[in-house]
């Protein structure tokens, strides 16, 4: 796949550039990750805020603001997950916990990610948890409306709107049959979140929003968006540093992804804290661009333009 926007780095390779130093933490202000700690604040009194009032709200009202919170919750949870804002883990996943989005258990997500930094062929399905590609032996088998469906998710406004069904079904198949099974690590995850999820749903009923429209309204915005910023992150190449993309982007999308669109310099730096992570990628962009093999686009609105109804690839995975 072409890119747009780029750095011509024909004749450049990585060899040819010292590997960056990651910069030490100065000060109080990114020894103890306060910007972590205020973006936590924020998403919770937000949320509170924004949840006590949203029955005075039309639903067109709510959806776009719970949308972007939901989107930062999650984009938070991530960076809880990478070891981040403090040293003991039993403390970041307490604040990681809290089941917002109420469809995925932390501990899942947190396991399974963790998993996905840790593969050799990213996009790969079957060994990259969080691939979205088909193995072709796989994919002979799927009906025609499947494999439809599944072409328009490689769309831009197809991954926006039916992306998150397609990955609701396929998490909670999955889930569900390990389930059924009796599997010990699942439930462990599962009966938590249960608990916890049906706190926050008795919650919110108390102020006036069934479970029902609380999903539509809320957590499938919030999920279109955590889809958008994922859906050029990797692609099937000849080795994982130009399989993972780079998302330039701009302030409003860098803080709402906390700069996990930055893909490149996070799989390089996974437990660098997102505030670094822009200004790292600005001040060695040639050397990171030369390392992914450009594979890089100037923003979003760069990626609407060229893929809203375009596929970006196949959904099938090369040979």
């Amino acid at each position: 796949m072409k890119t747009q926007e780029s750095t011509p780095l024909e004749t450049q390779q990585p060899t040819q550039w010292r590997t960056p130093d990651v910069p030490a933490l100065q000060g109080i202000w990114q020894r103890w990750e306060l910007p972590t700690w205020l973006m936590a604040v924020f998403v919770f009194a937000s949320y509170y805020l924004l949840m006590t009032n949203a029955a005075a709200l039309a639903w067109w009202q709510l959806a776009p603001v719970a949308g972007v919170l939901l989107c930062l919750h999650g984009s938070l949870q991530h960076e809880i997950l990478h070891g981040h804002p403090t040293r003991i883990g039993w403390l970041n996943d307490l604040l990681g916990w809290a089941p917002l989005s109420l469809w995925i258990p932390y501990s899942r997500y947190r396991d399974s990610h963790r998993l996905h930094h840790q593969v050799d062929t990213l996009a790969q399905p079957g060994v990259d948890p969080e691939s979205y590609y088909h193995l072709p032996a796989e994919w002979q088998h799927k009906s025609g409306l499947v494999k439809w469906l599944w072409h328009i998710n490689f769309t831009f406004a197809g991954r926006m709107i039916i992306g998150p069904w397609l990955v609701l079904y396929s998490f909670f198949t999955e889930e569900g049959s390990l389930l059924l099974k009796g599997d010990g690590y699942t439930w462990k995850s599962w009966l938590p979140h249960f608990v916890l999820s049906a706190l926050l749903i008795v919650w919110l009923q108390e102020q006036g929003i069934s479970w029902w429209y609380y999903s539509l309204v809320c957590v499938w915005p919030g999920l279109s968006l955590t889809l958008m910023r994922s859906y050029t992150e990797h692609r099937p190449e000849s080795d994982n540093h130009r399989r993972t993309a780079l998302v330039e982007g701009n302030w409003f999308t860098n803080t709402l992804f906390m700069a996990v669109n930055i893909h490149q310099v996070h799989h390089e730096h996974a437990g660098m804290p997102w505030f670094m992570v822009k200004p790292y990628y600005l001040a060695n962009k040639q050397y990171v661009l030369a390392r992914n093999g450009n594979f890089y686009f100037r923003g979003y609105l760069t990626i609407i333009k060229r893929f809203l109804v375009t596929q970006k690839d196949s959904p099938v995975y090369p040979r």
